[in-house]
């Protein structure tokens, strides 16, 4: 059965930045992370779910908040952070569900701001 969340058009605009420190061209550390794309508004799909709330396939998993879904982008690792308007969210999965790289899935838990 397919899932119905991903059906229609990407509606929702985030950003992925990976929130290692890293450093400007003076070697000092830069004040902000790196967004991982070219575009900084990447096409997606945000799901609020609530914690303990059964996911896909019936698993329970407490500290997931939030479902993101988007085109596949390689290189996209837990703990990278997600910018969706003014919130901040933290990967702890990204998956590739059907393992043709066509779209991902990243289950999220919203940080602090």
């Amino acid at each position: 059965m397919p899932n119905k969340r991903s059906r229609g058009r990407l509606r929702h605009r985030i950003t992925i930045k990976d929130p290692t420190p890293s450093q400007s061209n003076s070697g000092h550390p830069a004040e902000s992370p790196a967004a991982i794309s070219n575009g900084s508004d990447l096409p997606a799909n945000v799901y609020d779910v609530g914690g303990g709330e059964p996911l896909r396939d019936q698993q329970v998993e407490a500290h997931i908040t939030t479902i993101v879904e988007m085109n596949y982008l390689s290189g996209v690792k837990p703990e990278y952070h997600v910018t969706y308007g003014s919130r901040r969210l933290e990967i702890m999965k990204a998956l590739d569900r059907d393992g043709r790289q066509r779209k991902l899935e990243l289950h999220c838990r919203e940080l602090a701001n």
